[in-house]
């Protein structure tokens, strides 16, 4: 009697079980697969190492990783290996940054198992910050976990309202950077002699030859006289006048890829200065919806990186301005005030440009040096659009980039 009730009661607890299980999972129908970019932070630890046998293992690992089951820096080291047995690692991640745990002399073996243990510890930050971001978002029932031992991160959501909004939430890198720009009429004469170069670059002819085609005869012409100016409209006024500012052009936005693919050419990359950088805004013009804005930085740290980021903020929070246009306001911690004021009080009449995953939001005039640790984002936000940004400020940046790379969602 007492054998029935147990297995009745065992019954009934299974029966509890599957039917929460089952309940849990119908409620949770949107999933994403993310995959962590396990060959960036290689890159970023070995100082991004120009080594040859370093490179190759890079390209192999991330073919065969499509199609094995075994963790990243495992497929790596193998590669790394069959490049040539007798390479070690230890002369490319023996770095500023690894010194501590890498020496010129470490093995193989040690220096894979010390890349394993920062690529477990950005993977773990990267759920616990997507997990952050997703709450705020205010989904509370939710599913975060690595697959296996994989670099794939599986999300598991409830069906939501806005799931593009979800997305980027996912997405975001949310790596800020507040950087020194340059004047257009400081690189202006660069950019003329980037055109005069490209007029006899067979290379570049042939790059464009399908979009020059499907071009009147009249914008042709203007191709072969000008091939950047044709793609990218320099910002000068009715004048003809060039204008104040880091602007250096307007594109439309399925020309910027062409844009992009001019000012990586090796015969233009040679004629620029080596510290200037181009990024586009993140939002198109607002009398024109199809147009984007390419700026000019200037690159002045030696290691490349911007000399304020993102690392210094305390808080961010959004508010209306007095033309009822949302502003979010970033404030920072005591160092980040003091670097603050030196790039404001080394900047004035010119524009700083706030940069986040490559894409510049805004890019404000210094009019004086600013001494409080506070700054203003303005960018032309929806509600959605601001909350989002404020959401991933405060969470702070993913370690390594992540990209969704399976999806099945159901939006409300």
């Amino acid at each position: 009697m007492k054998n029935k009730k147990a297995i009745l009661a065992c019954v009934i607890l299974a029966f509890i079980f599957t039917t929460f299980t089952f309940s849990c999972k119908k409620e949770l129908e949107n999933s994403f697969v993310v995959k962590i970019s396990a060959d960036e932070l290689l890159l970023s630890l070995s100082s991004n190492s120009k080594d040859k046998n370093f490179r190759e293992a890079l390209k192999v690992a991330n073919e065969m990783q499509r199609a094995s089951n075994e963790d990243y820096i495992t497929i790596f080291g193998r590669a790394f290996s069959d490049a040539d047995p007798n390479a070690s690692l230890a002369t490319i991640f023996s770095t500023v940054q690894l010194r501590d745990r890498i020496s010129y002399n470490s093995t193989n073996e040690e220096v894979l198992k010390v890349l394993k243990h920062e690529l477990e510890d950005a993977i773990n930050n990267s759920i616990n910050i997507l997990r952050v971001r997703i709450d705020r978002y205010k989904i509370r029932s939710q599913n975060i976990q690595r697959i296996g031992n994989s670099e794939n991160i599986l999300i598991e959501l409830p069906a939501v309202e806005n799931i593009d909004r979800v997305k980027h939430l996912i997405e975001a890198r949310a790596k800020l950077g507040f950087w020194e720009t340059y004047e257009l009429s400081e690189i202006y004469s660069y950019m003329e002699k980037v055109n005069a170069n490209l007029l006899d670059d067979e290379e570049f002819k042939s790059a464009i030859a399908m979009k020059v085609d499907e071009m009147d005869e009249e914008s042709r012409d203007f191709v072969k006289r000008y091939p950047l100016f044709a793609f990218l409209y320099p910002a000068v006024n009715s004048n003809g006048q060039l204008m104040q500012g880091p602007v250096v052009g307007y594109a439309a936005i399925q020309d910027t890829s062409t844009v992009n693919y001019i000012l990586s050419n090796k015969r233009v990359k040679e004629i620029l200065p080596q510290d200037l950088r181009f990024y586009w805004t993140y939002k198109p013009l607002p009398q024109d919806k199809t147009m984007l804005q390419l700026l000019s930085i200037k690159v002045t740290s030696r290691d490349g990186n911007a000399p304020l980021n993102g690392s210094v903020i305390t808080d961010v929070t959004q508010k209306r301005d007095q033309n009822d246009n949302i502003e979010i306001n970033v404030s920072m911690n005591n160092e980040g005030a003091k670097m603050w004021k030196r790039l404001t009080r080394h900047n004035i009449g010119r524009s700083i440009a706030i940069i986040l995953d490559d894409y510049v939001y805004s890019f404000p005039r210094v009019m004086s040096e600013i001494r409080e640790g506070q700054i203003s984002i303005t960018g032309q936000f929806t509600e959605d659009e601001a909350q989002n940004l404020v959401n991933i400020l405060r969470t702070g940046p993913l370690p390594l980039s992540v990209k969704i790379v399976e999806e099945n969602f159901k939006s409300e």
